[in-house]
């Protein structure tokens, strides 16, 4: 069996139909999916999909990554900011990575050093998803992505 590691620092992927859908899929189709979330009481993080298992961490600073090595990962996805960290795995544990964007944060809104870490981070990402091609387009200028490597996966039906 595959495993990939999915870091979703919110948490909340029972309260994220697109994202469930897709890690429900991955474990369908016979991958073992560890989820990696910071805890948060507030909100259901129970693992409701069949071969996802979940793992809590305290704060953005992951170097306990030995827990997570003898798993032996194929792929890391980074959710949002969880890209950050899923690069930081990755990079020690020398497999590909790939990023999911529900939402593009700007450097105004988070801050210039924060968004520099979040460019440098996609620089080596084997490619990225996004909701549409408005969002791709400014995802890959606010990150630096090539918009070649950014995949258009519709998260909601649109009418008309």
């Amino acid at each position: 069996m595959t495993n990939i590691l999915l870091v979703h620092p919110e948490g909340n992927i029972n309260n994220n139909p697109n994202l469930f859908a897709i890690v429900e899929l991955l474990c369908d189709d016979g991958y073992h999916v560890d989820l990696l979330v910071k805890k948060n009481p507030t909100i259901d993080q129970s693992p409701y999909i069949k071969n996802l298992r979940r793992f809590f961490f305290d704060d953005e600073n992951i170097d306990d990554v030995e827990r997570l090595d003898k798993k032996k990962y194929s792929l890391i996805i980074g959710i949002d900011t969880g890209i950050v960290i899923a690069a930081k795995i990755a990079r020690k544990l020398k497999i590909p990575y790939c990023y999911i964007s529900y939402e593009i944060m700007f450097a105004d809104e988070i801050g210039t050093e924060k968004k520099n870490d979040e460019i440098a981070d996609c620089k080596d990402i084997s490619f990225a998803i996004c909701q549409d091609p408005v969002r791709s387009y400014f995802l890959s200028i606010e990150n630096n992505i090539s918009i070649n490597k950014i995949f258009n996966l519709h998260s909601a039906l649109r009418e008309g």
